[in-house]
């Protein structure tokens, strides 16, 4: 498989297609603009948390998601 990765589809490959990036803020605007519902899952791990999201909320987000440590215990999970 990994032989396959590197011949065809590595950025060097020749069925490489360079794909489209979106900035956060593009993402969240994009959602908006099509109706969508922007929420940003497990903003806590993110660096500059406040500035991001006052960067968020501008352009449209609407939420965030949150597990904590206890509730994933609740639900048999690990964070």
């Amino acid at each position: 498989f990994q032989e396959a990765f590197a011949k065809y589809i590595s950025r060097d490959g020749p069925a490489y297609a360079e794909r489209e990036k979106l900035t956060p803020a593009e993402a969240v605007a994009l959602l908006v603009k099509v109706g969508g519902i922007p929420v940003l899952a497990h903003p806590s791990d993110t660096e500059g948390l406040d500035t991001y999201l006052s960067q968020l909320t501008q352009v449209g987000l609407e939420g965030s998601r949150y597990t904590t440590t206890a509730t994933a215990m609740r639900q048999g999970s690990a964070c």
